[in-house]
């Protein structure tokens, strides 16, 4: 019984080990407000959203010389808008923060092609480094929503055409992989050969 309980305990060890809720390298950016726009045909009118961005800071680059840092691409991007559900976009995207104080949520690989850009003052964008624990920062200064027409998601094309009340944030993101409930089969499955490499022995 001893030894079992000792198998058991060293299990547990490896589940938690590997069950740490987020990783400092992965990171979810928000960007919410209230907007306008189309989805799949659906006009909507001063709905909540929130573009909700995933990436692995330990992919940030320095570009043009300093003027401009980013993550290109992202991990994956979705935007959920209140009453038409979470939709993720199709194109690969990619985030950054320039010198001129701006960031950019855009087209990866693909300079000037952004989809949602808005100015920061330059205390908060000297604050940015990629890291969670940013923000929430308000009162931005959203720049004209041009590009951001009929972009591809799995919920069909998407056009957000004004956006007000906007604020950013950073938290941790979600590590990839089995997650909690793989983790703690395989712990089981430990267990389960200790035993029955017990009862032949």
């Amino acid at each position: 019984m001893k030894a079992l309980n000792c198998a058991f305990g060293a299990a547990l060890a490896f589940v938690l080990a590997f069950s740490a809720p987020a990783r400092a390298d992965r990171v979810e950016f928000d960007i919410t407000g209230i907007g306008t726009g189309v989805l799949n045909g659906t006009s909507f009118s001063n709905r909540l959203f929130d573009i909700q961005m995933f990436g692995d800071n330990s992919t940030v680059t320095s570009v043009g010389g300093g003027a401009f840092s980013e993550i290109d691409p992202l991990n994956s991007a979705n935007i959920s808008i209140a009453g038409l559900g979470t939709s993720t976009f199709s194109i690969a995207t990619r985030l950054g923060l320039n010198k001129f104080n701006v960031f950019f949520f855009s087209r990866a690989g693909q300079t000037g092609l952004d989809l949602f850009d808005f100015i920061v003052s330059a205390s908060d964008a000297a604050a940015f480094n990629f890291q969670p624990g940013y923000g929430p920062v308000s009162s931005i200064n959203v720049l004209p929503l041009t590009q951001f027409n009929d972009i591809s998601t799995s919920n069909g094309l998407l056009s957000l055409n004004s956006a007000s009340q906007v604020s950013f944030a950073s938290v941790p993101g979600p590590i990839v992989g089995a997650g909690l409930p793989g983790l703690i089969l395989a712990g089981g499955g430990l267990i389960g050969w200790w035993r029955r490499r017990k009862k032949i022995g």
